[in-house]
C-alpha cells in the first residue's frame, strides 16, 4: 500500500503538480508529508514518499532536478497510463500522440521532448511492463 490513491499526472518539463522542477526540498516535504531520506550513492540525499512510490532527487542547492515514480501507482500523461503496463502498449500510445523515444540508456527509453524516460528491466521485450517513469526538465 502506497498511502496514495490518486495517480500522478505528468507535466512535461515541469514535473508533477505536487513537485515541480526547481522547487525547494522544504516545500515538497511540507506538501507531501511523511518521507524517508536516503542515499543512492555517497553524498546524495534523496527523499522517498509513499513507500518508495515517489523518489525526488535534488541538486546541491536542494532544488528538484529529477522525479522517479514506480509502477505501484498510476502515472498518467494525457490520460495515458505510463507505468505498470507492457512497454509496447505504452510506446504505441505515445506514438499515437506523436512522440517516439530518441535515446536509449541503460534500461530506459528517453523521450527528450517530454522530459521523461520509461524504465523496464528488458527494454527489447515489448511485453515487459514499464516499472518506473523518470522525469527531468526539458533541455
Amino acid at each position: 500500500m502506497t498511502g496514495r490513491d490518486e495517480p500522478f499526472e505528468v507535466l512535461p518539463g515541469e514535473g508533477i503538480s505536487e513537485a515541480r522542477f526547481g522547487e525547494p526540498r522544504t516545500l515538497h516535504r511540507e506538501r507531501l508529508g511523511d518521507h524517508v531520506p536516503f542515499e543512492r550513492f555517497p553524498g546524495s540525499v534523496l527523499d522517498s514518499y509513499y513507500d518508495m512510490t515517489l523518489i525526488l532527487t535534488y541538486d546541491a542547492s536542494d532544488r528538484l532536478i529529477e522525479i522517479d515514480m514506480s509502477d505501484s501507482i498510476d502515472v498518467l500523461w494525457r490520460g495515458i497510463s505510463l507505468a505498470g503496463r507492457p512497454l509496447g502498449e505504452v510506446l504505441s500510445n505515445l506514438e499515437n500522440e506523436g512522440f517516439s523515444p530518441d535515446e536509449f540508456e541503460l534500461e530506459s527509453l528517453r523521450f527528450s521532448a517530454l522530459g521523461l524516460s520509461l524504465y523496464t528491466p528488458a527494454p527489447e521485450e515489448l511485453d515487459e511492463d514499464v516499472k518506473h517513469v523518470i522525469l527531468g526538465p526539458i533541455h
